[in-house]
């Protein structure tokens, strides 16, 4: 059932990406198991929910990443604000959680599995309020990467896309937590390259300025209104980095 899911994910993100007249292209999705079971209000905030709260009898959650294309990375090298593009990849990649998303309920009510899905900006307000359900944190309890110093999770498809995650009443084998760094400066290697990239100074090696980054934020909604959808992103700091694209440590090593 494991590789199934996955391959559905897959195909599916595949599958759209031929058949739909977008900007936006992405690499092969990274996809993970997780055991509700976690602790999330403890391990990421009170206010975080609980599996239960979306699903009664949820045992599973299924993460996935959609890692963007080299050149939507590319766009967003440089500059103060975010690039065209990567404003409209964030737009154009949440659309595509949320047919994912409804696509995999269907196809998993077809096999008798219960399933909720959450929209990819859950309750989210500003930078220092959590979003009642983090999909990021969601695909690390599945054991897909592990978190790096600009607070992005590092996956073996690096760190630049989006998370999307779905409860289910599946009964399976999950992942664990990995143990491993993904993150160079984590690894004891020299890298704060992310902070360096850090437009605001919201990003330091010992802090983070909630506040200060959700400023960009919001400029740069501003800047791509014409978009005509929330383009609050900003992503200088995981964009033009060793952890952009892949795993550096596993490069490294």
């Amino acid at each position: 059932m494991r590789e199934k899911i996955e391959v559905l994910i897959k195909d599916f993100v595949a599958s759209y990406q031929r058949t739909k007249n977008l900007k936006t292209k992405w690499r092969e999705a990274v996809v993970g198991f997780a055991d509700v079971e976690h602790d999330f209000k403890e391990l990421i905030s009170p206010a975080h929910a609980l599996a239960e709260d979306y699903l009664n009898g949820a045992k599973t959650i299924v993460a996935y990443f959609l890692p963007y294309a080299q050149e939507i990375v590319n766009s967003n090298i440089g500059g103060r604000y975010s690039s065209k593009e990567w404003a409209l990849a964030y737009v154009e990649t949440n659309e595509l959680i949320v047919e994912l998303d409804n696509y995999l309920k269907k196809e998993l009510d077809k096999m008798g599995i219960n399933a909720a899905v959450i929209a990819p900006r859950e309750n989210f307000t500003q930078s220092e309020s959590p979003a009642d359900w983090s999909h990021r944190h969601m695909a690390y309890f599945a054991g897909m990467g592990n978190f790096a110093l600009n607070n992005m999770l590092i996956t073996e498809q690096g760190c630049c896309g989006r998370f999307g995650s779905i409860i289910t009443d599946l009964d399976i084998e999950t992942n664990k937590i990995t143990d491993q760094e993904y993150c160079l400066y984590k690894e004891g290697l020299d890298c704060q390259l992310c902070v360096e990239n850090c437009i605001t100074g919201a990003l330091k090696v010992d802090f983070f300025i909630g506040e200060k980054c959700y400023k960009i934020l919001l400029y740069n909604d501003v800047l791509h209104s014409d978009i005509l959808a929330s383009t609050e992103v900003c992503g200088k700091c995981c964009a033009g980095l060793p952890c952009s694209m892949t795993n550096p440590v596993k490069e490294y090593k």
